[in-house]
């Protein structure tokens, strides 16, 4: 810090150099800590004189002093900086930890989820395929049972012959029968055959 005018009594720089009065006004130097004044042109510089002679003593000792708390002030600027890098050097480690921690979670839990997301995919492929087999089996019964013979009793044909089972007569001109009456005996017994195999259908898919 360069050399500053200062106040005689209280030694304080906060002072200003004004004139004063009025027609020939004289140079005042006011102190504005104590009130102190000192008037005249020579006396304010009489009073410089001195004080930058004291200051150009000590200004060796002062500039020293300076240079050393410059030095300390550095040092613990130097120790703060270090103090706070090694925080957050330390909050780094701290946080890249906890994400290492979350992401090794988060893969647990995925892995999880696709073991049973594949699990349950193997049992519903187990399920539908145990569905599908039953209904092929169940189709499998439909399609017998819709085989079974009309008659469970064949009818035997004999060509010129009545068709129907307890007659031996001739057949009449184009017909099976030789007459209505076989005809309509034939068709009852037909009838009675094919509900006693739905019968037994029914039975064979229960």
């Amino acid at each position: 810090m360069g050399f500053r005018l200062h106040c005689p009594k209280c030694e304080s720089t906060n002072v200003h150099i004004e004139r004063n009065g009025y027609g020939d006004p004289i140079m005042v130097l006011q102190c504005h800590q104590c009130g102190k004044q000192v008037y005249g042109e020579e006396a304010i510089d009489a009073l410089h004189d001195e004080q930058k002679r004291e200051w150009d003593k000590v200004a060796p000792e002062r500039q020293k002093a300076e240079a050393k708390a410059e030095a300390e002030r550095r040092r613990v600027a130097e120790e703060d900086r270090k103090i706070l890098e090694a925080e957050r050097a330390k909050a780094r480690k701290k946080q890249e930890q906890k994400e290492a921690e979350e992401a090794a979670r988060a893969a647990e839990l995925k892995a999880w989820a696709e073991k049973i997301r594949k699990q349950q995919a193997e049992e519903a492929a187990a399920k539908r395929a145990a569905e599908e087999a039953k209904e092929k089996a169940e189709q499998e019964a439909r399609r017998k049972a819709a085989h079974v013979p009309v008659c469970l009793v064949p009818i035997v044909i004999i060509e010129g012959i009545c068709a129907w089972k307890d007659c031996d007569n001739p057949v009449a001109e184009n017909s099976k029968y030789c007459c209505q009456e076989c005809r309509k005996k034939a068709a009852r017994w037909t009838y009675h055959q094919k509900k006693k195999a739905e019968r037994v259908a029914a039975r064979a898919t229960a």
